[in-house]
């Protein structure tokens, strides 16, 4: 019996197809929550709080609490991903009780309040819980990628017009004697990824040209987005490094050659379109900024350095237990709290390091297991699953080797808890299709 005969598969089912349809429309509807409205200030309807986002959370913890009420605990005990989902939660919450509860004497209840926005994890719990066909991840990834490039075109239209911009987003900065604006947080990861599936799609020999005009188009949105709008030092650096990786490691030699012989047209665009060399002076400007606030302890680079030091010193004082979350409830005069509001140090920032000082060794060694796991099945997808699910499984790869060579928290920051458990899920849901077709394949 295929998949596509098994009724568990069964995508001509109208009653499967509604479902489906349903469970992405409300998948679709929370990236725009949890992005607190695309960072519009049309829906932030408060000063203290992203009631957008909070509304995500609450919904996304509620549903999943009824998912796991109501459906068979074989779905999720015999799911690895799940368990890690646990053992990422118990690491964070552990230090955090050891902190908050015995060291500062804040009642229990403000371990649950300091991970509670780590409920993003549980959109897994919600979308393992249906059943759905193979080709779920392929519609998933398909409005991930067209919300995510929605809201990218969106900033970047806007960025010609920094007057206009300062008055419809929430938050706008400067760099460069550029505006600077860039996508919630929340949807960070979301936007590499997106970038990497796309660079992919570009790149396809299997593809026609014409089929490709779409991706070659926001290719260049997503360039221009990176490297002339949000401007982040650590994203330019790590990107060019990710499609260096890509280049030589990827692709075919027919495919490097195609690329090579197009790369002086790309380039002499940069000379011909006006504006374009803002990209060039962009990954200039990066360059020396970084070197020069990493040398005279200065800027953002020095407030990093510097917080990492601080916040390392006080994992060492809690004898390497880790410091756990923030809470707004500690006194004033705690040294978390000091490192936060007065040096205005930013756990946030600091990627793997705030992995290390916050939550322990244990943490970075269930990272490692985790990446293992994760590294092992998206292997399995792009050399035994779909066609369709290698593009896929390649910018998820490429996505995570972004985070490693980054040194960005992976799993770990609360904001982005939401697309991690979104990719766990597609990569299950890839794993267990390439599971399937193999014993079809086995039992003809």
């Amino acid at each position: 019996m295929t998949p596509l005969n098994n009724p568990s598969y069964d995508t001509n089912s109208g009653f499967t197809n509604s479902r489906n349809t349903i469970l992405l429309l409300f998948v679709a509807l929370l990236i725009f929550l949890w992005s607190n409205g695309f960072n519009l200030l049309f829906f932030d309807f408060s000063d203290r709080f992203k009631l957008l986002n909070l509304a995500a959370i609450f919904i996304i913890a509620g549903l999943a609490g009824i998912r796991i009420v109501f459906t068979s605990k074989i779905v999720f005990t015999k799911n690895y991903y799940f368990w890690f989902i646990i053992l990422i939660l118990c690491a964070i919450l552990f230090p955090t009780y050891i902190n908050l509860v015995i060291t500062s004497d804040l009642k229990p209840i403000e371990v649950l309040r300091s991970g509670f926005f780590y409920s993003g994890f549980f959109i897994f719990i919600i979308l393992v819980s249906y059943q759905s066909a193979p080709n779920i991840v392929n519609k998933l990834n398909t409005i991930i990628i067209a919300m995510i490039s929605f809201n990218v075109l969106f900033i970047v239209v806007f960025s010609f017009f920094p007057d206009l911009a300062n008055s419809v987003f929430v938050h706008t900065m400067e760099r460069f004697g550029r505006i600077r604006i860039g996508v919630e947080s929340g949807l960070e990861p979301m936007t590499h990824y997106a970038f990497f599936y796309i660079l992919i799609m570009c790149t396809q020999s299997s593809e026609r040209i014409k089929s490709k005009i779409l991706y070659f188009f926001l290719f260049g949105i997503y360039i221009w987005y990176f490297f002339a709008v949000v401007m982040s030092r650590r994203a330019i650096f790590v990107l060019l490094a990710i499609v260096g990786y890509y280049f030589l490691t990827r692709l075919n030699g027919k495919q490097r050659m195609r690329i090579l012989l197009a790369l002086p047209l790309v380039l002499s665009l940069l000379f011909v379109l006006p504006q374009s060399t803002i990209i060039v002076d962009s990954i200039q400007s990066s360059f020396v900024t970084a070197v020069e606030e990493f040398q005279y302890g200065e800027g953002n680079v020095g407030i990093r350095v510097f917080g990492i030091e601080y916040y390392l010193n006080l994992f060492k004082e809690s004898g390497y237990m880790g410091i756990g979350m923030l809470s707004n409830r500690l006194p004033s005069s705690d040294p978390l709290l000091v490192g936060a509001e007065f040096f205005r140090y930013n756990p946030a920032d600091h990627g793997i390091f705030a992995v290390l000082y916050q939550f322990g060794f244990p943490a970075i060694v269930l990272t490692i297991i985790v990446l293992y796991y994760i590294f092992r099945d998206l292997k399995a997808v792009r050399l035994q699953g779909m066609p369709e699910h290698w593009p896929i499984a390649m910018a998820i790869h490429l996505y995570l080797v972004f985070s490693i060579i980054g040194l960005l928290a992976i799993f770990w920051k609360p904001s982005e808890s939401f697309w991690t458990g979104i990719m766990l899920f597609m990569i299950w849901k890839m794993k267990e299709s390439t599971r399937v077709n193999l014993q079809t394949t086995n039992n003809s």
